[in-house]
């Protein structure tokens, strides 16, 4: 097992290195210079998911979770769980709206940022995410994640294609940046800031 594969990963795939010199915290986005699991402070490692559009913090795991919850209980079970207990039922639309905000298509492409020893990990990615959106659903009963809240399916749905251009910008910055240097690397890294910006105020979110 490697802990530290998930860092490295997020290292390549995101823009995280650039969000830890974000003033967004009193305290360093890393208890240490270097980036492994262990080390990371929460705000920079969901912030730079979401910017990637990944989402992981939000969702990842839940999929296992919920086909573990239906095999050992049945769909009833954890359809009434759902209904009646009201933490696993925040668990779950609170995943509902991570998964929203996420788009795996967008995100396959920050993957293609990293080395292709590192690229075998998004595989995982999405199939933990088909089967939390496939979980996500049956334990619900609902057509779609955004049933219950029309409102906001409708806005993300306006907003995402204009997100997507900027992440796609953001995505060549980054790509350049780490090409960069001197005072190329910072005014590339100004630019990148603003796309940062961008895509939080968009998402009305950091994570």
């Amino acid at each position: 097992a490697d802990p530290d594969r998930l860092a490295r990963y997020a290292v390549a795939a995101t823009p995280i290195e650039e969000i830890m010199k974000l003033r967004i915290a009193s305290r360093p986005a890393s208890r240490t210079q270097a980036l492994s699991f262990q080390d990371l402070r929460a705000i920079s490692w969901v912030f730079s998911w979401n910017q990637s559009r990944h989402g992981l913090p939000g969702w990842f795991g839940l999929g296992t979770a919920l086909e573990a919850v239906i095999a050992a209980e049945g769909l009833e079970r954890a359809r009434f769980l759902h209904r009646d207990w009201p933490f696993f039922r925040a668990l779950v639309d609170n995943a509902r709206l991570a998964l929203t905000q996420a788009d795996l298509e967008v995100a396959e492409h920050y993957a293609r940022l990293a080395p292709p020893e590192a690229r075998g990990l998004f595989d995982l990615i999405r199939a933990e995410h088909e089967r939390t959106v496939k979980g996500v659903l049956a334990v619900t009963g609902d057509r779609a994640l955004m049933s219950p809240w029309p409102a906001l399916a409708f806005s993300a749905e306006r907003r995402n294609p204009y997100i997507d251009v900027v992440s796609h910008v953001q995505m060549e910055l980054l790509s350049r940046l780490r090409r960069a240097e001197g005072a190329e690397k910072d005014r590339v890294r100004e630019v990148l800031f603003l796309a940062i910006n961008g895509i939080a105020a968009g998402l009305q979110s950091v994570g």
